[in-house]
């Protein structure tokens, strides 16, 4: 008896935070207890299967869908993940829709498009529906991967409001689920729980956003990972979250200059760049991705800030999206190898062929430079200095060249962060910008929080002093590169060549690609022994010694990513600085 009474309060509770008017209190019924379904998967890509358990509830439905779930979310990739379709790479791996579904008591399971030949105008996925009570819920998951050649379509912008190839996956969507619903009439009031990851969560995005203004069902519970951008006029339902990596690359595409945002609300997961404490963070993740993979979670933020400065290139290589539409699109697209398609890296060598003999005009022929200049750094970096990569922890000898690149968009990599025991407000946060710095010509560095020494560079050589590091420190085209999370406080020290410090500081947000404008530190004169700076959250990088300048540097995201790739030279260090202060009072720049 004192059990049911707990029950009833609970209950109560719960019916006493529901949205007024949207089940009436007779359609109730009490919710099933969560059930734990084990489904196989792999990543994207890659060839090895692994198996998780993924929550189910139907509590969860009986919450208002404007409030964040985290069990709601863990029990979305779940059903994300069921609806992948197996690689070549994965013999005797098949399709799990029916496992998770049919295990959390869905039915009338409904799938489309799996059984096309794939094109950038197809899009797959299944459907299905549960009673509970006197509603009905309907389950929507687009395939988000083993979808071959629909990658073109995800290079398909177009110039309308939304992006072309993601408008289309969502018309089908769209157009699936009332043909099913014809078929399958849901009793009673209806709620829909729409997922996504990757593409399909790009066009989910997209359709739950109109099926949440149509008024059409009750309500809409949806939950996508990493989302890519999906439109120029973004509607910012509170039902609709979008669980996106602060390093994502997906997530930065299409570009934000040409207007492009998602739906709903952007919760972004922990990044070595953006957040303070993100070692310890690390490490509870890594738990829960030794449980699913063997391997311990990695990151590694120069090849983030690589990504990055491509994107920013690109975007000034085509300075709008008609011209990326009208100049390359089709070049990328036709670019896409005339067999399967199973993974990224098939298709990026023809890709960079065709973005390299494209015809610019003759003021953009420097930032096709830059392009080359980056992917043979990046390239260095994953065959000579993989040694390097392996010691600073930010490359895992034990898996192959395509997880290590792509570790931040990989799903496993979202399990690792959404199934860790670390809350809700520690590993998603809706804005959390980090600062990066590049120090030219700096010979030694240290890095500090708290009072404890994080990073060092010495004798040309970067390591880390703790396993649970935060921040960053590595070496670009001699300049010492620093990133630092602007929600907490900073020390570091640093000696040049010549005793002079030169520096440069921008600001970079998930939800940004790129900064408009950056910061310049000098010194009026050289300095014996080395500068101490102190970073506090986002104010500007400071010197204890109050000897360093800092001004606003007049160039845009492209002029610094030129610098960077190309290297920091003489004339380049003089015209920036210059521009700043106005002239170097006689500092001999290197």
């Amino acid at each position: 008896m004192k059990k049911l009474l707990i029950f009833l309060m609970i209950l109560a509770i719960t019916v006493g935070t529901m949205a007024p008017g949207t089940f009436a209190e007779e359609n109730r019924t009490a919710p099933a207890e969560e059930r734990m379904i084990a489904v196989e998967f792999g990543d994207p890509g890659c060839a090895p299967v692994w198996t998780w358990e993924f929550p189910y509830s139907d509590e969860w439905f009986l919450q208002p869908d404007n409030v964040f779930n985290r069990e709601m979310a863990k029990g979305s990739i779940g059903l994300v993940v069921s609806a992948y379709k197996p690689l070549k790479k994965q013999p005797g791996l098949t399709p799990q829709y029916e496992v998770y579904l049919s295990g959390a008591g869905f039915e009338n399971i409904y799938t489309f498009g799996y059984d096309q030949v794939d094109s950038p105008n197809t899009f797959a996925g299944c459907i299905a529906q549960k009673k509970i009570g006197e509603f009905t819920i309907v389950a929507v998951a687009g395939r988000g991967s083993g979808y071959s050649k629909e990658w073109g379509g995800n290079l398909e912008i177009g110039t309308g409001t939304d992006h072309e190839g993601f408008r289309r996956g969502a018309d089908i969507l769209k157009e699936e689920l009332d043909r099913y619903l014809q078929k399958n009439p849901a009793e009673g009031q209806v709620c829909l729980w729409v997922v996504g990851y990757s593409r399909s969560s790009a066009s989910g995005n997209l359709a739950a956003a109109e099926w949440t203004a149509s008024g059409r069902f009750d309500r809409v519970y949806a939950y996508f990972f990493a989302c890519p951008r999906v439109t120029t006029k973004p509607v910012k339902s509170g039902n609709i979250f979008n669980i996106c990596g602060s390093q994502d690359f997906v997530t930065q595409v299409p570009m934000q200059c040409y207007g492009y945002e998602r739906n709903g609300t952007d919760l972004f997961l922990p990044s070595a760049e953006t957040t303070c404490d993100y070692g310890r963070m690390k490490t509870a993740a890594s738990e829960t991705a030794r449980k699913l993979t063997g391997l311990a979670l990695t990151n590694n933020p120069e090849f983030n800030l690589f990504f990055r400065m491509g994107i920013s290139l690109l975007s000034d290589i085509f300075q709008t999206r008609e011209e990326y539409t009208n100049l390359m699109q089709e070049r990328l697209i036709s670019a896409i190898p005339k067999n399967d398609v199973e993974g990224m890296t098939a298709m990026l060598p023809g890709m960079i062929v065709s973005a390299l003999g494209i015809n610019l005009p003759e003021d953009r022929s420097v930032y096709i430079s830059s392009v080359t200049q980056l992917l043979t750094r990046a390239t260095l970096m994953t065959t000579l200095g993989l040694n390097d990569l392996i010691q600073a922890g930010i490359w895992d000898p034990e898996t192959d060249t395509f997880v290590n690149l792509t570790r931040e968009h990989l799903i496993s990599t979202y399990i690792s962060w959404i199934f860790s025991e670390l809350p809700d407000e520690e590993i998603l946060r809706e804005s959390s910008p980090g600062r990066i710095l590049f120090l030219n010509q700096c010979t030694s560095l240290t890095l500090s929080r708290a009072g404890e020494v994080q990073w060092v560079l010495e004798n040309g050589a970067v390591r880390k002093e703790r396993e649970d590091v935060d921040g960053f420190v590595g070496r670009f085209n001699g300049t010492a590169v620093v990133m630092l999370p602007t929600d907490g406080d900073w020390q570091l020290t640093a000696e040049s060549v010549d005793s002079v410090l030169r520096g440069i500081e921008i600001m970079l947000s998930p939800d940004k690609t790129f900064c408009d404008s950056c910061v310049c530190y000098l010194s009026d004169s050289a300095q014996e022994g080395a500068y101490e700076m102190t970073a506090h959250e986002k104010e500007r990088l400071s010197d204890v010694g109050n000897v360093v300048r800092n001004a606003e540097a007049p160039c845009g995201a492209a002029d610094l990513v030129v610098l960077i790739v190309i290297g920091f030279t003489p004339d380049a260090v003089r015209t920036m600085f210059d521009g700043a202060f106005g002239g170097t009072n006689g500092v001999e720049q290197p």
